[in-house]
């Protein structure tokens, strides 16, 4: 009986695009959904995984049946340089979209096939928004393909508008002048729930003087494919877009949920559209969780030890999650700190889950 109803469980299978901005929130969507009675099986490719086995250990996840890591290539080439930084992101964004559906459907038949692989069958798939292959064998199977785009709402709104903006004739620039001489302070007052943004304040995939440019094209054709989702979830919450986020639940055609401090999960079967339904938690109150980048250094100097990290007063009545994996004023592989009283395990408890890298 037990193993019956083990099989019976809704079963995501969460994929993140593969750099520590991503992967981190996708984990943490991953155990509210583990927390909620899901089967999870989260998939690495080969080198991310490989890179938390050095950090962690072979074993992160003993005693957790329900949580599995699995991995898939990345189809780069091993004369490609991997910097393990945002450097590589057009690099992967390409290969991926090219080379990893074929090794993601072989993956998929051999976990839905239940008699050999002990786990229920995959009844949705979670993807990062920038991976959208997965959208074809989430059709394949007539299963829910969800969308997780990890970065503000705002951020989403402006890669949704990419082409208006081509359209406009404000992108791509005539020539590296328009870095420099005024342009960039255009106002673009006719993005919805954006109010008196400039140019500069578009994500910087735009600054391009090349019109075959492969991230703004490819930006483009993610957000679009987006729409052909079961749903799409973004890493914010109402109080701190709300306007955006109006504008987006009346502009896409599918449905949109924003996480909040408590979750009203769903269960997904074959054939459902619905996701989950969001419940505000007692208080109104979400979390406010934000990420220092996880590439760049953060000057002591110019930001300050409290400013980095006792940033619980930013939002009144909104906790704080801080990113584990950062240091002030130096790598994120460093694991110094500065002022001891400030260190990892004293501002964030971390355990198997977070310890990504």
């Amino acid at each position: 009986m037990e193993s019956i109803a083990i099989l019976e469980k809704p079963h995501a299978l969460c994929i993140p695009f593969p750099s520590q901005g991503h992967i981190n929130p996708m984990l943490k969507l991953a155990k509210l959904l583990h927390h909620n009675g899901f089967h999870i099986t989260f998939l690495h490719t080969e080198h991310t995984h490989k890179r938390l086995l050095q950090s962690i250990g072979p074993d992160p996840l003993n005693g957790l049946p329900s949580f599995h890591f699995r991995t898939i290539p990345d189809g780069l080439p091993p004369t490609i340089t991997r910097t393990n930084s945002g450097r590589d992101t057009p690099f992967l964004s390409q290969s991926m979209s090219k080379t990893c559906l074929a090794p993601l459907r072989t993956l998929l038949s051999e976990i839905n096939h239940t008699s050999s692989s002990n786990v229920p069958p995959v009844t949705c798939i979670v993807s990062d928004g920038v991976m959208s292959f997965t959208l074809d064998a989430a059709q394949e199977l007539g299963i829910p393909q969800v969308f997780f785009w990890t970065t503000s709402a705002c951020g989403f709104m402006a890669y949704l508008h990419f082409r208006h903006l081509i359209e406009k004739g404000l992108i791509p620039f005539k020539d590296e002048s328009y870095l420099t001489n005024g342009h960039l302070d255009t106002v673009i007052d006719w993005i919805p729930g954006m109010k008196g943004i400039r140019l500069r304040d578009i994500p910087s995939f735009i600054r391009t003087t090349d019109p075959e440019n492969f991230m703004l094209n490819f930006l483009i054709s993610e957000t679009e494919r987006a729409q052909k989702a079961s749903a799409i979830v973004l890493n914010t919450f109402d109080a701190l877009e709300h306007e955006v986020l109006a504008a987006l639940f009346h502009y896409q055609n599918c449905l949109m949920y924003t996480p909040s401090a408590r979750f009203n999960f769903s269960s997904i079967r074959k054939g459902f559209r619905t996701f989950w339904a969001v419940t505000e938690s007692p208080a109104g109150h979400g979390v406010f969780h934000w990420q220092l980048s996880a590439y760049k250094e953060m000057d002591p100097g110019r930001y300050g030890l409290q400013q980095g990290w006792d940033n619980n007063s930013a939002l009144e009545g909104y906790g704080g999650v801080h990113e584990p994996n950062y240091r002030v004023g130096g790598s994120y592989d460093d694991r110094r700190f500065h002022d001891e009283r400030y260190t990892r395990d004293n501002v964030y408890q971390r355990n198997a889950f977070d310890r990504t890298f």
